[in-house]
């Protein structure tokens, strides 16, 4: 691949698999297994990107993280890891349809997309049906469209979000019910909810159809679908993350760490954390010595005990059977709106159903990078430190430390700098 073998100075080995969850070159994972036979102890850090840039902006993500790692190192801010060995595998993942020019997807949903709606049906790509979206596409391309047309394209976005895996946690139940449940209500109801707007004036939720919501047609109905495919897509990216997490990334750092010189530390970002957290619990085959999850985009309960009076969350025995032999960290702030724009959503298609939510952390379907983990007794929870400050204290193997990043942390994809390197450096110790 056309990258150097270096992240400022950090030796880097790329780990591609593809949606299947299969090694998309069998030969990286030798690569990286052979330089570390070559080696003393081993410090290897294993990064996941997240959802929607391609394999340069997930590069571009990992080459910026590690200057910061590098400059925290070189100001001694971290002195028990001076002289350590420390190496890098980037996992790159298809987090979004393969580009022509590309090899692999990947990304840290940091991009603007020049066509919004282009980029939505670009990402949709990856797990839709082709031949609803391909209608879909014609019919919104159209500068304007007939009443039984305008029906029709919200038709087939109900199929496609009809689709989506399920899961109560993080509010793909939700949609996937509303968008099955054509018969409680009409399509011009579902939009309403999809867009965020209250009803029309002059509309008509009796009359069955479009018709009453489209005062303005071809914007509502664009902005409509733009948002329902986006949604699509993140649920279907979410999804995606967990199976090569468990099934591609969990059973590759079991045969890594069978190797008695390298200690395996894991970080991810928004769906990358989801993906190493996953394959941290798939198994104990191994056991890293710490996890990061930055802005993580997956339920803010998904360590919890009981968090609904009787469900624990879906990773709750990662802590419990203390599959990390040292802390798990988690950033969060209420400045990440990325993290939080999906539950708002299900939550109002829910709404048509049975209830509303705010997405904050009394919010059932709230995220992790913006709320940290909660009814998780193991958390505790504590400011990100500026590097050089006093520095941290972490719980036990199998404690959570909420680092509440407002400071440093300005969006989803502002965690390239020295502060949130000096935490994760900290707890590699």
């Amino acid at each position: 691949m056309a990258f150097p073998g270096d992240l400022s100075n950090f030796p880097f080995f790329p780990l591609r698999f593809n949606k299947d969850a299969q090694a998309v070159d069998q030969g990286e994972e030798q690569a990286l297994k052979t330089w570390l036979q070559s080696q003393g102890p081993v410090e290897l850090i294993v990064f996941s990107h997240g959802w929607n840039n391609d394999e340069q902006d997930a590069l571009a993500l990992y080459q910026h993280m590690f200057a910061s790692f590098r400059s925290v190192l070189n100001q001694n801010h971290v002195p028990a890891m001076n002289g350590r060995n420390i190496a890098v595998a980037g996992v790159l993942w298809p987090s979004k349809k393969f580009a022509d020019e590309e090899n692999i997807p990947g990304g840290a949903a940091g991009a603007v997309a020049v066509d919004p709606l282009a980029d939505a049906f670009a990402g949709a790509e990856a797990a839709g049906d082709p031949a609803i979206l391909a209608r879909l596409k014609e019919l919104t391309d159209k500068e304007e469209l007939t009443l039984p047309e305008q029906d029709e394209a919200v038709g087939l976005l109900r199929q496609l979000l009809a689709t989506l895996p399920a899961s109560s946690e993080e509010g793909s139940a939700n949609v996937q019910a509303a968008a099955n449940d054509g018969g409680t209500f009409s399509n011009d109801v579902f939009v309403q909810q999809l867009v965020g707007e209250g009803t029309m004036p002059g509309s008509d939720a009796s009359e069955g159809g479009a018709a009453g919501l489209f005062s303005n047609p071809m914007g509502d109905l664009t902005d409509a679908v733009r948002k329902g495919l986006n949604l699509f897509t993140f649920y279907a990216m979410r999804e995606r993350a967990g199976i090569i997490g468990a099934q591609a990334l969990n059973p590759l750092l079991a045969r890594i760490s069978a190797l008695a010189n390298v200690r395996i530390h894991l970080i991810g970002h928004s769906f990358g954390a989801r993906l190493v957290t996953a394959a941290a619990a798939a198994s104990g085959l191994f056991h890293p010595s710490s996890m990061t999850l930055l802005q993580a985009a997956f339920s803010h309960y998904g360590f919890s005990t009981l968090y609904d009076g009787h469900s624990n969350g879906a990773f709750r025995n990662l802590l419990l059977e203390q599959r990390i032999k040292g802390p798990v960290l988690i950033t969060h702030t209420p400045n990440d709106h990325a993290v939080g724009w999906a539950y708002p959503i299900a939550a109002r298609l829910r709404s048509i159903i049975a209830s509303s939510i705010d997405g904050g952390p009394n919010d059932p379907f709230g995220g992790l990078g913006r709320n940290g983990a909660q009814k998780t007794p193991q958390a505790i929870s504590k400011q990100l430190l500026a590097s050089g400050s006093a520095g941290y204290t972490f719980p036990a193997a199998g404690g959570v430390l909420n680092l509440e990043s407002t400071p440093f942390v300005n969006g989803h994809s502002g965690i390239t700098n020295d502060a949130v390197a000096y935490a994760i450096l900290s707890a590699m110790v």
